[in-house]
């Protein structure tokens, strides 16, 4: 079964398998994809790239945004992957040509005994007269990293050689950079797009057993793309085609496309596919000048469901979120 889990998780590309690992390979170093997926990667952009001019910025003229979410991968595995997500992102706003964001974001990864914990702060600058309208923006990301394992979860009573409880978590740094550019078309309609790079110094993980240094998973450069375009087709309603691509050294490129419709004030909806063969829905209410408040609300839930030979085995995958955009002007 431990194996089983193994060649699942390395084939779906997810995250921390210190545990499995351990029990299987003794401590050889994993190269794989780290971070995680998103489904929502319109909502909470700002955690890809630390320079990007969040949506409610161009959309609704807010430029202080902050947002929970929540991510459940592979409903019939027990132990499966899921992700917590808290972030906030602000572009301050002046009379001169170069504007500041700052943010940052919490996230834990957890993968059965084991948890990733990220603490990040984001700091950048947006060059442009006005953001709203047109800006091109760089920043960086500085964080620290946690790897855990629950020691309360393991049985390793055929390895008694083992001493887990000697097992030690440990923090440590990381490093991303990105920029990001978005402009407002001469028909009103924005084009967007950046590209960054998380984990762009690669940091080794380590974990001690008694007085032994082992090292677990090496934490290697991401690269994303990001691009979309909003069609405006009434003064609610717009189309949104939007693409995600991603390559990690150790498993190639991969491409998630999205089209996502805001039908009225209140509703949207979004279908997307990806080349490791899921299907992506996703829906959501907006909630502010309609219900006559100053600040902007959204809630939204996705599914996705996987056409892989192991789709069976795995089951489906949910995400919901929610975020506040407001104006500091």
């Amino acid at each position: 079964m431990i194996n089983f889990i193994i060649r699942t998780c390395l084939m779906m590309y997810r995250p921390w398998l210190f545990i499995l690992l351990f029990l299987n390979v003794w401590w050889k170093p994993i190269h794989s994809q780290q971070l995680p997926q998103f489904t929502f990667y319109q909502d909470y952009h700002a955690v890809l790239n630390p320079a990007v001019i969040h949506h409610e910025y161009f959309l609704y003229d807010q430029n202080a945004k902050a947002g929970l979410a929540y991510r459940q991968q592979w409903t019939r595995l027990k132990g499966a992957p899921s992700t917590a997500l808290a972030h906030g992102h602000w572009i301050t706003r002046n009379d001169g040509n170069a504007h500041l964001i700052t943010g940052g974001y919490l996230m834990q990864d957890r993968l059965g005994s084991t948890r990733h914990t990220s603490l990040y702060g984001q700091l950048g600058t947006v060059f442009s007269r006005d953001p709203y309208y047109s800006g091109v923006a760089g920043a960086l990301s500085i964080g620290m990293n946690y790897l855990g394992i629950d020691m309360d979860d393991i049985r390793a009573a055929d390895i008694t050689e083992i001493p887990l409880d000697d097992l030690q978590s440990q923090w440590y740094p990381d490093i991303g950079i990105g920029i990001f550019a978005q402009k407002q078309l001469n028909n009103d309609d924005n084009i967007y797009g950046g590209i960054s790079i998380p984990q762009f110094f690669s940091f080794q993980g380590y974990l001690n057993v008694g007085n032994r240094e082992y090292r677990g998973v090496r934490r290697i450069p991401h690269y994303y793309a990001t691009m979309g375009y909003i069609k405006y087709t009434s003064e609610t309603s717009y189309l949104e085609p939007s693409v995600w691509v991603r390559y990690v050294e150790t498993t190639g490129l991969h491409v998630d496309g999205m089209i996502r419709a805001q039908l009225s004030e209140e509703f949207w909806l979004g279908v997307g596919f990806s080349t490791e063969k899921t299907f992506h829905f996703q829906a959501g209410l907006s909630l502010g000048e309609n219900i006559n408040a100053l600040n902007n609300y959204r809630f939204g839930y996705a599914f996705n469901q996987s056409f892989s030979e192991l789709s069976s085995v795995l089951g489906m995958t949910h995400e919901l979120f929610m975020s506040v955009a407001f104006s500091t002007r």
